[in-house]
């Protein structure tokens, strides 16, 4: 929302908010629904609380949303310095 909705022509400020706000929780996503197959994420103890089913379908939505995030984010700022937003 913020690099979308508010474009800053700083490329510095950009890319720490991407990582920060994009690609770091979508690694933490990622990595914690394959986690899920070596019996260690925080994944697991939602397994045993909630079920398999609603864990998997949760963990699959969101890496869906993270990755559809960060390819419309790279997508929008594709060739950021040329194009001054």
């Amino acid at each position: 929302f913020i690099l979308i909705r508010h474009k800053t022509k700083n490329s510095f400020l950009a890319g720490l908010i991407f990582l920060f706000l994009c690609l770091r929780p979508a690694y933490d996503i990622f990595d914690n629904y394959l986690g899920i197959i070596y019996n260690h994420s925080d994944f697991v103890l939602v397994i045993k609380i909630m079920g398999w089913f609603l864990t998997y379908t949760f963990g699959l939505v969101m890496a869906v949303f993270a990755a559809f995030a960060i390819a419309r984010i790279l997508h929008i700022y594709k060739n950021y310095p040329l194009n001054r937003i």
